[in-house]
């Protein structure tokens, strides 16, 4: 899935966007080594990530754009 920001690799197993294992963003391909936490937003839903740079990610999805954006967090 592409967002404004760079691009998700997800695993989807019994739903969709279950798991998100890349990011594409910044030029660089990083692993996924955690999920922290999900929620529900005003507009859709979002994730809280750890990637294999140490950094955390904030994965935002808007339903009515069917958009994720990654944005740098923490």
């Amino acid at each position: 899935m592409t967002g404004r920001s760079g691009q998700i690799d997800w695993y989807s197993g019994s739903t969709v966007y279950e798991q998100p294992r890349r990011l594409f963003w910044g030029g660089r391909c990083l692993e996924v080594l955690a999920v922290l936490s999900r929620g529900i937003s005003p507009n859709g839903a979002f994730l809280k990530i750890l990637a294999a740079d140490q950094r955390c990610y904030r994965l935002d999805y808007d339903q009515q754009q069917d958009v994720w954006q990654i944005i740098p967090w923490g």
